[in-house]
Order: structure tokens, then C-alpha cells, then sequence
């Protein structure tokens, strides 16, 4: 009846033949559907994982964490390069590179890009989107075999509190904090996680 239903990712070509020997062809192609992320989720794409910690554009998008994370320094010294950005660690992260291009005033951000083409450090409020969602991304690190996150470390985030100072993400009784540290000499271990935007 000329009704064609799809079953299965593919292309094929469906060809028609009239009762007087006409014919006609077709070629039909399915596409398979996207992928519709949720926070929690188990990235795992092309070589990138990680889980997800916050979706966009109706979880086509969003970002991901590193399974693992380290303990390091955000600087070497007490460095000011002008990482502002409370939202954008991708472009606090540029500004780290462009100061020093292989980063080795810098071992935190180091780390994080060293995960490969596209990771970078998260500035606070990205670090807030893992911190504040403890409950659906643990589980995953733990089955994944990744390393959950301590809800009493203190994580670094790649915005800069005042000069030689970075903010550093925890999470309080009340809920979340942040507060400034000096790059080089945190009062304790300071732990950074690497962040991804796809």
C-alpha cells in the first residue's frame, strides 16, 4: 500500500512495479535517533568519558566531570592572569594557556587539560553543577570505576578570588560555598576535576 515502516538505522531502496510494468524506486534512509542525556548519565563517547553533570537543548548538550580527579596546586606562585569568569572555565582556561602556553606555572589546569582535546577546568559555578548533585553522579563514578567525590573536599575552581587567591568549591552544612585559598599554599589538600562540554 506504498507504507513504509522503520525498523533499524540503515538505507535501503524500495522499488514499485505497476500491474502494466512501470516501475519506480525510492531510497529511504533511517537515522539513528540522538542521544538524550540526563545529569547522572555515563558519557562515554569517541574516547571522552565521563558523567554528565548538566544538559542544555533539551539534553542533546551539556557537560561532563573526569572519572578521576588529583590533588595539585592552581599555580605555582601567586600568579593573577585575570580568570574572572564565575560561568565559563573553557575561557578562564585560555587565559591560563595564554599566560603560559604549556601551562607549567599552572598544574592544576595542567591536569585538567592534559585529559585531552576540549577538557578544562571549571569555573565555580560549573564546579557548583557536580558538587550539588552528589546523589546521581556518585553512584555512576563508583559503578564506572571512577572515583567518587568526598563531600568534604575542597575542589579548585579556575576563577580567581583576588590576587594569588582562587575560589575553591565545598560543600557546608547549608549547602554549597566557596571560598578564596592561595594558589600555591592551600591551607589543606586542594582536589581539581576536569570538565567537558559536548
Amino acid at each position: 500500500n506504498g507504507t513504509v515502516e522503520a525498523v533499524a538505522p540503515g538505507e535501503t531502496t524500495i522499488t514499485a512495479t505497476s500491474a502494466n510494468g512501470l516501475t519506480a524506486k525510492c531510497t529511504v534512509t533511517v537515522k539513528q535517533a540522538a542521544k538524550v542525556w540526563s545529569v547522572g548519565d555515563l558519557y562515554d563517547v569517541e574516547g571522552v568519558k565521563g558523567v554528565v553533570v548538566e544538559v542544555s537543548n533539551g539534553g542533546a548538550n551539556g557537560k561532563i566531570i573526569s572519572m578521576d580527579e588529583a590533588v595539585k596546586l592552581w599555580a605555582s606562585g601567586t600568579i593573577s592572569i585575570g580568570c574572572d569568569s564565575e560561568t565559563d572555565g573553557k575561557a578562564n582556561t585560555q587565559k591560563a594557556k595564554d599566560y603560559n602556553s604549556n601551562l607549567s606555572a599552572f598544574p592544576g589546569f595542567k591536569w585538567c587539560v592534559d585529559h585531552g582535546s576540549g577538557w578544562y577546568m571549571p569555573a565555580c559555578k560549573e564546579a557548583f553543577l557536580f558538587m550539588g548533585n552528589l546523589d546521581v553522579i556518585n553512584p555512576t563514578l563508583s559503578a564506572n570505576g571512577g572515583t567518587a567525590i568526598n563531600k568534604y573536599n575542597y575542589y579548585w575552581s579556575s576563577t580567581e578570588a583576588s590576587e594569588g587567591s582562587a575560589l575553591t568549591v565545598y560543600l557546608s552544612s547549608s549547602g554549597r560555598a566557596s571560598i578564596g585559598d592561595m594558589m600555591d599554599a592551600p591551607e589543606g589538600d586542594t582536589y581539581v576535576r576536569a570538565m567537558y562540554a559536548f
